[in-house]
């Protein structure tokens, strides 16, 4: 869209749903004389490591994406099978991404919470107590949030919540379920509001996280049976029973009340950027959370969040009912939510991106090649 010459590397060139414009290329195949200089160069930590290798032995700059690199995937705490292997994974996987961030020119992360998580996760404490290495990595870094769409939100669909729903305050649970949020506060705090005769209605806008592991769904059917033997499935806790698309999103937003989410105190929590909330600016809803992450919090300085401590049931069930109960609330909450939707807009969001891309100091540092030496722990990672 900004009339620049996009090149992207994939496994399978022959599937490209982007736009035109860009141009695929065999990564198997890749002719790195192809690259001249001063081309914007971007890389993903995924790469496999033969390829990124030759990049970082290369005389090649590049800007470094780490959008992707966060607590979840690194620290042991979340592991399934904590325990020496695991240590040792992520100790390879740490020394890798350190070799990136040392050799980048530029480093793209989502918000500045998840720098200083990710960069804690792969600096030594004998290199944080040394500072000069922090700071020159942290100097690198530009912050490009991921942005509310463009385009108008699309208003003026019909209900396509339940007919039994449809007249109740519906608190919207737009994403997947996994392990790593607080589950359990979530089903507490409808317990509480049912005692209580609230019409707060929780929708889970999926009825499974549809991933190819059939043991990811475990924190739905978790859910789901806490749920049952509370006698609260079917009453006040529902799941969706269609699939939703992002094209189909809209009028599922438009007719709830409010969005919902339960954060653990967690780093991953603190150093995530939750971009279902992104769909609520966009809607222009408002969000009731429990826990602190970096976005609930731009939302509640905003006036667009009710947020309350994590792990606390009866705080989260009091934010509820006040929105379920007060209309008008909800909806100057939900003015408020648009707004900061527009700020955070992708045209916004993106240009540091973009001007970094632009910019004619860009591309031209290597950074710190990796020695020999490094070899062959970074290609057996």
């Amino acid at each position: 869209m900004e009339g620049h010459e996009v090149h992207v590397v994939v496994l399978d060139p022959e599937v490209n749903p982007l736009s035109e414009g860009v141009r695929l290329h065999d990564l198997r195949t890749m002719d790195f004389s192809a690259i001249g200089k001063g081309d914007a160069v971007v890389l993903s930590p995924y790469l496999p490591a033969p390829v990124a290798w030759k990049f970082l032995r290369s005389d090649i700059p590049f800007h470094l994406d780490l959008y992707c690199v966060t607590a979840t995937e690194q620290m042991p705490l979340w592991a399934r099978t904590p325990g020496k292997a695991r240590d040792v994974e992520r100790a390879k996987l740490c020394k890798r991404y350190m070799v990136h961030a040392m050799r980048a020119e530029s480093i793209y992360v989502s918000c500045m919470e998840q720098w200083c998580v990710v960069a804690g996760m792969f600096l030594s404490e004998r290199e944080w107590s040394r500072g000069g290495l922090a700071d020159s990595l942290t100097r690198k870094v530009v912050e490009v949030p991921m942005g509310v769409r463009d385009e108008p939100f699309p208003e003026g669909s019909p209900s396509p919540y339940p007919e039994r729903l449809r007249h109740r305050p519906i608190l919207l649970w737009g994403g997947s379920l996994w392990n790593w949020f607080d589950l359990p506060t979530v089903i507490e705090s409808f317990r509480i509001l049912r005692q209580e005769n609230s019409e707060a209605a929780l929708f889970f806008l999926s009825e499974g996280n549809r991933t190819e592991r059939a043991s990811e769904d475990d924190p739905v059917r978790d859910v789901r049976e806490r749920a049952r033997q509370l006698g609260l499935l079917g009453v006040n806790i529902f799941f969706n029973e269609v699939a939703v698309g992002p094209s189909e999103l809209a009028p599922w937003l438009e007719h709830c009340r409010s969005g919902i989410l339960t954060n653990p105190n967690s780093l991953e929590s603190l150093s995530s950027w939750r971009t279902r909330y992104l769909d609520l600016l966009w809607a222009g809803r408002p969000l009731a959370v429990s826990g602190k992450d970096p976005l609930a919090d731009r939302m509640r300085r905003a006036g667009a969040a009710l947020r309350v401590a994590a792990e606390n049931p009866r705080a989260l069930a009091d934010a509820v009912s006040l929105l379920a109960s007060d209309r008008e609330l909800a909806r100057s909450m939900g003015a408020e939510s648009r707004r900061l939707g527009h700020e955070l807009s992708w045209k916004t969001n993106l240009s540091p991106f973009l001007a970094s891309l632009r910019s004619d100091d860009s591309f031209k540092e290597v950074g710190i090649r990796p020695s020999l030496m490094d070899a062959f722990g970074y290609l057996t990672t």
